[in-house]
């Protein structure tokens, strides 16, 4: 990897991760000053923003792991024929969540024949590039 490409993606990686921790910090910043009046609602939403925000750095770290077992051969990629609609619909199915205030449609022709691919790890590229 040529040392533009290794500095691109360290920059990329530096930014997804510390994005969550500054939502995380200031929302509980928030909660705890005590020169903050916050109504129940304004509360929760606090409370629900830094949840949302260290189950998407959960997510990030969780597939930076991933590719550091992937790329140093801890895990191999397990090959097996499925259909593409199961593989989208199970994609979104895992990010409902965050795609609440989306209309999501899959439009998968019947022709399209089964893949051969590890579902786990294709499904976990799906969801990535969903969310």
């Amino acid at each position: 990897m040529t040392d533009k490409l290794q500095n691109a993606l360290l920059n990329s990686i530096s930014h997804d991760l510390r994005t969550p921790l500054v939502s995380i910090k200031e929302a509980l910043s928030s909660l705890a000053d005590e020169n903050i009046l916050l109504d129940e609602n304004a509360s929760r939403s606090l409370i629900e923003t830094a949840s949302e925000e260290a189950d998407r750095l959960n997510r990030l770290v969780g597939n930076l792991l991933d590719m550091t077992r992937l790329e140093s051969g801890l895990i191999a990629p397990k090959q097996d024929w499925c259909d593409v609609r199961d593989l989208f619909n199970s994609a979104v199915a895992k990010t409902a969540r965050e795609l609440s205030t989306y209309r999501v449609t899959i439009d998968v022709p019947p022709e399209v024949p089964l893949i051969r691919v590890d579902f786990a790890l294709m499904e976990q590229v799906l969801t990535n590039l969903l969310i």
